[in-house]
């Protein structure tokens, strides 16, 4: 089986490590077809003519309105694939000190700081795979719309729940939503898509725009 890295931020590596999100979505890959996003569509999920089973995550096949075929391939691989974690992060030798896979290196995780200084860390991309402490084994991978997605799988996305007493459900982004008493939302899809936004609106791939996506689902792993 391959292994693929996979970026998250601090909140959502949180979610991974509570147990609260077993899935994600990611744009990477799609640049060709979202570029055009309302001129494909997906066939089915059977065999196509190649022997690939897109859903399965070897390969998707779109279909523009002129009848040509655009073949992407998923960059995060298959069911039984490993996606090790890449976060922002932080090691003993800050702030100038060279990257280094001694045993006696300490790591220091940004999404365990309660209040981290930006200027601290160093970013998410530069983690090597020896510095990574969160391994997932891909259960299954498709691709759809992000406004596709449905109540359930929202809050696999990590969006979470709270109700005190008789008031009706509240869903959140982040637990600190809930301890800081912000504004929640009535479904968990409608939180999931402002979360969406506050990361993909500002790239021309916000929730109005409809792109493809990669919907993975993934299980915690050991190292």
């Amino acid at each position: 089986m391959s292994e693929h890295p996979i970026l998250f931020t601090g909140p959502m590596v949180r979610a991974i490590l509570d147990g609260s999100k077993t899935m994600t979505r990611d744009t990477k890959g799609l640049k060709i077809i979202n570029s055009t996003a309302v001129n494909f569509y997906h066939p089915t999920r059977q065999k196509d003519t190649l022997g690939y089973t897109p859903s399965m995550g070897y390969l998707w096949q779109g279909f523009n309105q002129g009848g040509s075929d655009v073949f992407v391939k998923s960059p995060y691989g298959k069911p039984g694939d490993t996606l090790w974690v890449k976060e922002t992060f932080q090691t003993d030798t800050y702030p100038t000190g060279p990257l280094s896979s001694d045993e006696r290196t300490i790591i220091i995780y940004c999404a365990d700081v309660q209040y981290p200084k930006r200027d601290m860390w160093r970013s998410s991309i530069l983690m090597p795979r020896w510095a990574s402490r969160i391994q997932l084994r891909v259960t299954e991978i498709r691709v759809e719309r992000i406004q596709d997605i449905t109540e359930e799988d929202a809050i696999k996305e990590g969006i979470i729940t709270w109700n005190k007493g008789p008031l009706a459900p509240l869903y959140f982004t982040d637990k600190k939503h809930v301890e800081s008493c912000d504004l929640g939302h009535d479904t968990p899809r409608k939180a999931f898509r402002d979360l969406w936004d506050s990361i993909y609106a500002k790239r021309g791939r916000g929730w109005d725009v409809n792109p493809w996506v990669w919907c993975i689902s993934f299980e915690r792993s050991k190292p």
